[in-house]
């Protein structure tokens, strides 16, 4: 069961990035009501689960927390207007590379928008 359908995703090669990225989307979004969620490997996954239960309309996360969530059918990627990726060198190269054959093969044509 599909809990949550992410409409932008920002993905980061380290936690750290991850809480930063998180921490600007929130500033610049907390007068326009957007909803940013951070998640990472080496937290809990069940609470990273609870979280998408509330609105989140940008999800920023490490490549194989987001892949986590995605496999288990929590978070629907497939509606994903806009994939950013930072530091895409940076990041874990087979982790990005699965990544992004896994949203291309799921969204539809014209949400294909992957950016880096």
């Amino acid at each position: 069961m599909c809990v949550f359908l992410c409409l932008v995703l920002i993905l980061v090669p380290t936690r750290e990035l991850a809480l930063q990225t998180s921490s600007v989307v929130r500033e610049l979004g907390k007068h326009m009501s957007i909803e940013c969620m951070v998640t990472t490997g080496g937290t809990s996954l069940k609470d990273d689960i609870m979280r998408l239960y509330n609105t989140v309309h940008i999800l920023v996360g490490t490549p194989g927390r987001i892949l986590d969530l995605a496999s288990k059918g929590v978070a629907n990627l497939t509606q994903c207007k806009t994939v950013i990726m930072d530091e895409v060198r940076g990041c874990v190269g087979h982790l990005v590379g699965k990544f992004s054959k896994w949203h291309a093969r799921r969204a539809p044509l014209h949400h294909r928008n992957i950016h880096s």
